[in-house]
Protein backbone atom coordinates (compact mmCIF):
# COMPACT_ATOMS: atom_id res chain seq x y z
CA UNK A 1 0.00 0.00 0.00
CA UNK A 2 3.06 2.82 1.00
CA UNK A 3 4.44 1.66 -2.45
CA UNK A 4 1.34 2.54 -4.54
CA UNK A 5 0.48 5.61 -2.83
CA UNK A 6 4.28 6.56 -3.43
CA UNK A 7 3.82 5.92 -6.94
CA UNK A 8 0.80 8.39 -6.86
CA UNK A 9 -0.04 10.92 -4.19
CA UNK A 10 -2.84 12.54 -5.82
CA UNK A 11 -6.62 12.03 -4.78
CA UNK A 12 -9.00 12.24 -7.50
CA UNK A 13 -12.46 13.73 -7.21
CA UNK A 14 -15.96 11.40 -8.58
CA UNK A 15 -16.89 12.82 -11.72
CA UNK A 16 -19.68 15.06 -11.28
CA UNK A 17 -21.71 13.29 -14.34
CA UNK A 18 -21.72 10.08 -12.60
CA UNK A 19 -25.28 9.15 -11.10
CA UNK A 20 -25.69 9.51 -7.33
CA UNK A 21 -25.95 6.09 -6.79
CA UNK A 22 -22.08 5.36 -8.75
CA UNK A 23 -19.72 5.39 -5.54
CA UNK A 24 -16.15 5.85 -7.00
CA UNK A 25 -13.46 4.94 -4.60
CA UNK A 26 -9.51 5.83 -5.17
CA UNK A 27 -8.08 4.47 -2.06
CA UNK A 28 -4.35 3.39 -3.45
CA UNK A 29 -4.64 6.87 -5.22
CA UNK A 30 -4.21 4.99 -8.78
CA UNK A 31 -6.35 6.67 -11.12
CA UNK A 32 -6.07 10.10 -12.35
CA UNK A 33 -9.73 9.99 -14.44
CA UNK A 34 -12.05 6.97 -14.38
CA UNK A 35 -13.88 7.92 -18.03
CA UNK A 36 -11.79 6.98 -19.47
CA UNK A 37 -9.10 5.28 -16.86
CA UNK A 38 -5.81 7.01 -16.70
CA UNK A 39 -3.28 5.67 -14.04
CA UNK A 40 -1.19 8.52 -12.60
CA UNK A 41 1.88 7.17 -13.36
CA UNK A 42 3.18 4.50 -16.37
CA UNK A 43 4.33 2.58 -13.67
CA UNK A 44 0.80 2.35 -12.10
CA UNK A 45 -0.66 1.37 -15.53
CA UNK A 46 1.73 -1.65 -16.50
CA UNK A 47 0.63 -3.14 -13.10
CA UNK A 48 -2.61 -3.41 -13.26
CA UNK A 49 -2.24 -3.95 -17.29
CA UNK A 50 0.17 -7.06 -16.10
CA UNK A 51 -2.16 -8.56 -13.26
CA UNK A 52 -5.15 -8.05 -15.94
CA UNK A 53 -2.99 -9.68 -18.20
CA UNK A 54 -2.44 -12.80 -15.96
CA UNK A 55 -5.65 -13.22 -15.22
CA UNK A 56 -6.46 -13.74 -18.66
CA UNK A 57 -4.11 -15.83 -19.22
CA UNK A 58 -5.09 -17.88 -16.32
CA UNK A 59 -8.69 -17.89 -16.83
CA UNK A 60 -8.46 -18.84 -20.43
CA UNK A 61 -5.87 -22.00 -19.61
CA UNK A 62 -8.61 -23.46 -17.05
CA UNK A 63 -11.26 -22.83 -19.64
CA UNK A 64 -9.33 -25.15 -22.20
CA UNK A 65 -8.59 -27.50 -19.81
CA UNK A 66 -12.07 -27.88 -18.65
CA UNK A 67 -13.32 -27.77 -22.27
CA UNK A 68 -10.80 -30.58 -23.29
CA UNK A 69 -11.62 -32.83 -20.71
CA UNK A 70 -15.34 -32.48 -21.19
CA UNK A 71 -14.61 -33.75 -25.13
CA UNK A 72 -12.18 -36.15 -24.27
CA UNK A 73 -15.48 -37.83 -21.33
CA UNK A 74 -17.78 -37.42 -24.26
CA UNK A 75 -15.62 -39.69 -26.75
CA UNK A 76 -15.06 -42.01 -24.48
CA UNK A 77 -18.56 -42.87 -23.97
CA UNK A 78 -18.96 -43.51 -27.63
CA UNK A 79 -20.45 -46.56 -28.56
CA UNK A 80 -22.73 -46.97 -25.03
CA UNK A 81 -25.57 -49.51 -25.72
CA UNK A 82 -28.87 -49.19 -24.37
CA UNK A 83 -29.75 -51.29 -21.08
CA UNK A 84 -33.33 -50.57 -20.28
CA UNK A 85 -35.10 -46.93 -20.50
CA UNK A 86 -32.11 -44.29 -19.42
CA UNK A 87 -29.88 -46.36 -18.94
CA UNK A 88 -26.73 -47.45 -20.37
CA UNK A 89 -24.01 -49.32 -20.84
CA UNK A 90 -20.33 -49.05 -21.36
CA UNK A 91 -17.03 -51.04 -21.03
CA UNK A 92 -15.12 -47.48 -20.68
CA UNK A 93 -15.98 -46.44 -17.55
CA UNK A 94 -15.37 -48.15 -14.01
CA UNK A 95 -17.92 -46.44 -12.29
CA UNK A 96 -21.62 -45.27 -12.60
CA UNK A 97 -22.58 -42.06 -12.87
CA UNK A 98 -25.00 -39.48 -15.00
CA UNK A 99 -23.15 -37.55 -17.71
CA UNK A 100 -23.78 -34.99 -20.10
CA UNK A 101 -25.53 -32.02 -19.93
CA UNK A 102 -28.16 -31.61 -22.76
CA UNK A 103 -29.16 -34.83 -22.73
CA UNK A 104 -27.84 -36.33 -19.79
CA UNK A 105 -27.78 -40.35 -19.53
CA UNK A 106 -27.29 -42.98 -16.99
CA UNK A 107 -23.83 -44.98 -17.81
CA UNK A 108 -23.36 -48.10 -16.13
CA UNK A 109 -20.40 -50.49 -16.18
CA UNK A 110 -20.91 -54.27 -17.99
CA UNK A 111 -22.43 -56.38 -14.91
CA UNK A 112 -24.41 -53.90 -13.62
CA UNK A 113 -27.65 -55.41 -12.47
CA UNK A 114 -29.99 -56.24 -9.69
CA UNK A 115 -30.52 -54.13 -6.53
CA UNK A 116 -27.46 -52.57 -7.64
CA UNK A 117 -28.84 -51.08 -10.84
CA UNK A 118 -32.22 -49.96 -8.90
CA UNK A 119 -30.03 -47.82 -6.66
CA UNK A 120 -27.64 -46.29 -9.09
CA UNK A 121 -31.06 -45.68 -11.34
CA UNK A 122 -32.58 -44.24 -8.14
CA UNK A 123 -29.88 -41.93 -7.04
CA UNK A 124 -28.90 -40.38 -10.60
CA UNK A 125 -32.76 -39.98 -11.48
CA UNK A 126 -32.14 -37.56 -8.67
CA UNK A 127 -29.33 -35.87 -10.33
CA UNK A 128 -31.04 -35.44 -13.80
CA UNK A 129 -34.47 -34.24 -12.25
CA UNK A 130 -32.36 -31.22 -10.62
CA UNK A 131 -30.08 -30.56 -13.36
CA UNK A 132 -26.81 -31.06 -11.10
CA UNK A 133 -24.40 -31.50 -14.40
CA UNK A 134 -25.64 -27.97 -15.37
CA UNK A 135 -24.74 -26.78 -12.20
CA UNK A 136 -21.58 -28.64 -12.13
CA UNK A 137 -20.63 -27.10 -15.18
CA UNK A 138 -21.81 -23.50 -14.22
CA UNK A 139 -19.28 -24.16 -10.86
CA UNK A 140 -16.28 -24.83 -12.92
CA UNK A 141 -16.76 -22.14 -15.13
CA UNK A 142 -17.13 -19.82 -12.04
CA UNK A 143 -13.92 -21.77 -10.67
CA UNK A 144 -12.05 -21.21 -14.25
CA UNK A 145 -12.44 -16.64 -14.35
CA UNK A 146 -11.45 -16.87 -9.85
CA UNK A 147 -9.08 -19.03 -10.73
CA UNK A 148 -6.65 -16.99 -8.51
CA UNK A 149 -8.70 -18.09 -5.60
CA UNK A 150 -7.85 -21.23 -3.31
CA UNK A 151 -11.50 -20.62 -1.32
CA UNK A 152 -13.16 -20.67 -4.94
CA UNK A 153 -11.99 -23.99 -5.29
CA UNK A 154 -12.36 -25.61 -1.75
CA UNK A 155 -15.98 -24.31 -2.43
CA UNK A 156 -16.20 -26.35 -5.44
CA UNK A 157 -15.42 -29.35 -3.90
CA UNK A 158 -17.49 -28.82 -1.22
CA UNK A 159 -20.45 -28.21 -3.34
CA UNK A 160 -19.83 -31.60 -5.03
CA UNK A 161 -19.97 -33.47 -2.07
CA UNK A 162 -23.17 -31.70 -0.96
CA UNK A 163 -24.57 -32.49 -4.41
CA UNK A 164 -24.22 -36.42 -3.66
CA UNK A 165 -25.45 -36.00 0.52
CA UNK A 166 -28.63 -34.44 -0.83
CA UNK A 167 -28.96 -37.25 -3.62
CA UNK A 168 -28.28 -39.87 -0.53
CA UNK A 169 -31.08 -38.17 1.30
CA UNK A 170 -33.70 -38.26 -1.47
CA UNK A 171 -32.78 -42.00 -1.80
CA UNK A 172 -33.24 -43.18 1.48
CA UNK A 173 -36.77 -41.09 2.14
CA UNK A 174 -37.94 -43.95 -0.31
CA UNK A 175 -36.51 -46.66 1.02
CA UNK A 176 -37.74 -48.99 3.55
CA UNK A 177 -35.05 -49.02 6.60
CA UNK A 178 -33.60 -52.22 6.45
CA UNK A 179 -31.94 -51.21 2.60
CA UNK A 180 -30.18 -48.64 4.05
CA UNK A 181 -27.07 -51.20 4.33
CA UNK A 182 -27.43 -52.68 1.38
CA UNK A 183 -27.54 -49.07 -0.71
CA UNK A 184 -23.81 -48.38 1.77
CA UNK A 185 -22.77 -51.27 0.21
CA UNK A 186 -23.56 -50.44 -3.28
CA UNK A 187 -22.20 -46.79 -2.95
CA UNK A 188 -18.57 -48.69 -1.75
CA UNK A 189 -18.99 -51.14 -4.46
CA UNK A 190 -19.52 -48.57 -6.83
CA UNK A 191 -15.96 -46.23 -5.94
CA UNK A 192 -13.76 -47.09 -8.59
CA UNK A 193 -13.19 -43.08 -10.44
CA UNK A 194 -14.57 -39.93 -10.53
CA UNK A 195 -14.91 -37.23 -13.43
CA UNK A 196 -15.38 -33.76 -12.69
CA UNK A 197 -18.42 -33.93 -15.46
CA UNK A 198 -20.49 -36.54 -14.18
CA UNK A 199 -22.08 -36.83 -11.42
CA UNK A 200 -20.80 -40.32 -9.89
CA UNK A 201 -22.77 -42.68 -8.00
CA UNK A 202 -19.76 -43.55 -6.00
CA UNK A 203 -18.36 -39.88 -6.09
CA UNK A 204 -17.30 -37.25 -3.50
CA UNK A 205 -16.76 -38.27 0.44
CA UNK A 206 -17.11 -41.82 0.26
CA UNK A 207 -16.87 -42.25 3.73
CA UNK A 208 -19.15 -39.42 5.11
CA UNK A 209 -21.12 -40.58 2.79
CA UNK A 210 -21.38 -44.27 4.39
CA UNK A 211 -21.24 -42.83 7.55
CA UNK A 212 -24.81 -40.88 6.69
CA UNK A 213 -26.38 -43.75 4.95
CA UNK A 214 -25.79 -45.82 7.90
CA UNK A 215 -27.63 -43.71 10.51
CA UNK A 216 -29.75 -41.69 8.16
CA UNK A 217 -33.39 -41.46 10.44
CA UNK A 218 -36.60 -39.73 8.55
CA UNK A 219 -38.00 -36.82 10.10
CA UNK A 220 -41.05 -37.47 12.05
CA UNK A 221 -44.44 -35.42 11.39
CA UNK A 222 -43.48 -33.66 15.32
CA UNK A 223 -40.18 -33.12 14.81
CA UNK A 224 -41.58 -31.68 11.08
CA UNK A 225 -43.71 -29.23 13.39
CA UNK A 226 -40.85 -28.03 15.71
CA UNK A 227 -39.01 -27.02 13.02
CA UNK A 228 -40.98 -25.45 10.84
CA UNK A 229 -42.31 -23.08 13.93
CA UNK A 230 -38.62 -22.80 14.91
CA UNK A 231 -37.44 -21.76 11.52
CA UNK A 232 -40.99 -19.93 11.16
CA UNK A 233 -39.86 -17.59 14.65
CA UNK A 234 -36.71 -16.94 13.33
CA UNK A 235 -37.45 -15.47 10.18
CA UNK A 236 -40.31 -13.45 12.06
CA UNK A 237 -36.79 -12.23 13.96
CA UNK A 238 -35.11 -11.38 11.06
CA UNK A 239 -37.91 -9.66 9.06
CA UNK A 240 -39.43 -7.76 11.83
CA UNK A 241 -36.67 -7.01 14.78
Amino acid sequence: MALLKRLGAREVAPPTSVPVYVTTANSIQAAQSYFPITYQTDALRRLFETCALIWVIGALACLLTVTALYVMTRLELRGAKPLQKGVWESDRIVSPGLVGVLRPRIMVPPGTDGKLLDYIVRHESVHKRRLDNLWRMLALAICCLHWFNPAVWISLKLFFADMELSCDEAVLRKLPDDARKEYALALLSAAKGTDLFVSAFGGAKLRLRLQRVLSYRRLTAGAAIVFALLAGAVLSLLAFG
